[in-house]
């Protein structure tokens, strides 16, 4: 067989690559598309990435013209991105395959049908690969369409993408070479977490060993709707002398025992003095409910006056930040069981939203698109399986992240792009950032049948006055502390 018949009748015929090429190790032309041109410079580099990716990793891929972001490399295996197009490079022991495919074709696929090729042109392997209740030993003596064949269906290639990060197939060979089949439930394993460019171990089949640990006592404790020894109650008198005005729904006032103040001194140690205001919001008058108990239409208040001490925040000229989180329940450190919040304006940006402005900027650089708004597209629309959408609307899904800390984390992602509260467009999209709220933490107070505890906090764009048009996206984090059961609490070691 030609090396020109293997382009044709086993690249471009597919319908899946686009162009393609085999060359020589010393970048001779061997075989080609019509249209495929890259220059000898071109090809020399790509050749020369297998045994190091530094220019590329610096450069990105340059191709016929096109410059693909570098996702992956390895000695044998190279993946480009740009947009939804691609490139692959495919090493074998005297040739090196490349092709390119383009908007429509999954990624999975084009590396499939090269790496197919490239293990032809290999001439031999043998491995096995497993599934529950299935075995097959796979070897060189086999027909390579109907061993590939096999492989296509035991492996759900959308399964494993992530962020435009997926497993090729020979990684997926290799993570199986001589294993039994993979088990998200029993076998540990690294996951990324593109916001924070971090990995996250997991151990599953820990979560089966017999626990003697420290136990919680579950609050159970019945509540009055109307306290006369809370601080936060309308009209009571707080710890500072201030008196709470009879409120009716929601009630912010700057808290009296501020983190951060308007006026910091400066100190001869290393230190960064951080101005800023802390201020209380109080859901409702009621002392005795949660945000779970609370109506869409009692929540709505509570956003729009997220919304108000956000936009008053610009106005500030030291602010630059606004963090809005809730600790709720004594297990997190909650000080006073009455519904509320914290805003913190600072002047600095903390370490979480920095780094998911980072880890954003780059991707947007890389990929010309939103890593949440990309992410939203996998869960929701471009994988089979949804089991890590917990609840959904029109306007906002709530998932567990794949890269999930927490046995019981959750995000509420706005679906279009909008980078803060203050971009919410009208009534339709209030009603739906309280509807899905309500709607989560609901549900977690049904899973052990108490009021739940977890730290949420709204992430979204600074106060800065800069464009964060390109590195924010609304998204709102909850970290349950739970494990196992009510009285059993999570602990981050290392």
């Amino acid at each position: 067989m030609s090396w020109q018949t293997y382009i044709d009748d086993h690249l471009i015929a597919t319908g899946k690559i686009s162009r393609a090429g085999i060359y020589g190790h010393d970048g001779t032309l061997w075989a080609g598309s019509q249209n495929f041109t890259p220059k000898p410079e071109e090809v020399k580099i790509i050749i020369e990435s297998f045994d190091n990716a530094q220019k590329i990793q610096e450069s990105g891929i340059h191709c016929n013209g096109v410059k693909y972001f570098a996702l992956s490399h390895n000695e044998q295996n190279l993946h480009g991105k740009k947009g939804t197009a691609g490139i692959i490079a495919e090493k074998t022991a005297q040739a090196v395959i490349i092709g390119t495919y383009e908007e429509g074709t999954a990624p999975g696929e084009a590396n499939t049908i090269i790496w197919k090729l490239g293990e032809y042109l290999r001439g031999g392997w043998q491995w096995t690969i497993s599934r529950k209740n299935n075995s097959m030993d796979i070897n060189g003596s086999m027909d390579i369409n109907r061993s590939m064949d096999i492989m296509d269906q035991w492996v759900l290639m959308d399964q494993w993408v992530l962020m435009d990060q997926w497993v090729s197939m020979d990684q997926w060979v290799s993570m199986r070479y001589t294993m039994s089949e993979f088990d998200f439930n029993e076998h540990s394993h690294r996951r990324y977490n593109p916001l924070t460019n971090s990995w996250v171990l997991c151990s599953p089949h820990r979560t089966k060993r017999p626990w003697q640990g420290q136990q919680e006592t579950a609050d159970n404790e019945s509540l009055p709707s109307y306290d006369p020894s809370c601080y936060l109650c309308p009209g009571n008198r707080r710890a500072q002398g201030d008196t709470n005005p009879e409120y009716q729904n929601t009630f912010v006032f700057t808290n009296d025992f501020a983190a951060v103040k308007s006026d910091q001194p400066q100190f001869l140690h290393k230190t960064d003095g951080v101005r800023g205001e802390c201020k209380v919001m109080c859901f409702s008058p009621k002392h005795n409910i949660t945000i779970a108990e609370m109506s869409e239409d009692a929540i709505i208040p509570v956003i729009k006056a997220w919304i108000e001490v956000y936009r008053n925040s610009f106005s500030i000229p030291y602010i630059n930040h606004v963090q809005i989180f809730e600790n709720k329940g004594a297990i997190m450190g909650c000080s006073n069981p009455h519904p509320h919040c914290q805003i913190w304006c600072t002047e600095s940006i903390p370490e979480e939203p920095t780094k998911e402005i980072i880890s954003m900027t780059k991707y947007y650089e890389k990929n010309n698109s939103c890593l949440l708004c990309d992410y939203v597209l996998l869960e929701t629309v471009k994988l089979k399986d949804k089991s890590r959408i917990v609840c959904e609307n029109d306007s906002f899904v709530c998932v567990t992240p794949f890269w999930a800390i927490w046995p019981y984390e959750t995000m509420i992602i706005a679906k279009s792009h909008v980078t803060s509260l203050i971009e919410l467009d009208g009534e339709k999209q209030l009603s739906d950032l309280a509807d899905i709220i309500r709607r989560i933490t609901c549900r977690y107070d049904n899973i052990f049948k108490c009021s739940f505890p977890y730290s949420m906090g709204i992430h979204q764009a600074p106060v800065d006055e800069k464009d964060h048009s390109h590195d924010s996206h609304l998204h709102l984090h909850f970290y349950p502390p739970l494990l196992r059961s009510s009285s059993i609490k999570k602990f981050l070691v290392g």
